[in-house]
């Protein structure tokens, strides 16, 4: 049975894989809230100036019906999220799967430092218990 000192050296190197998954979590989850809530500005600005041009069509030429039909379908053509767009839509479920995947590696990382830590502070009370004869 391996002794205390590889236990904790393993609790050490546990702790520290936990600690980096964190810190990647943060970083991949500021950037998702940060490309998000840029992309629906983005989203927010273009239906803004489609509802301008509706609107100035109409003022702008009147009586035609080709121009009429032009204003309904730039209603239409509003959009409705950034994620309505399939590119983006791949790219923001690919960041979701890795921050997934981190979760799930941090998770391991701290069952597996907290079950070294239990067969350290094990391991420390056998050698005890070895040593004063108990």
């Amino acid at each position: 049975m391996p002794d205390a000192s590889y236990y904790r050296e393993r609790y050490n190197d546990k702790k520290a894989e936990a600690k980096a998954c964190e810190k990647c979590l943060r970083e991949l989850r500021k950037i998702a809230s940060n490309v998000s809530d840029a992309l629906d500005d983005e989203v927010r600005a273009v239906n803004r100036e489609l509802s301008d041009l509706k609107q100035s069509i109409p003022g702008a030429v009147r009586h035609q019906r080709s121009f009429e039909r032009l204003a309904r379908t730039v209603q239409s053509a509003e959009e409705r999220s950034a994620l309505y767009d399939s590119t983006l839509r791949a790219s923001h479920s690919a960041l979701e799967r890795e921050i997934q995947r981190l979760e799930t590696r941090k998770e391991r990382a701290e069952r597996d430092r907290d079950d070294a830590y239990q067969r350290y502070q094990d391991s420390k009370k056998e050698a005890g218990s070895w040593f004063f004869g108990f």
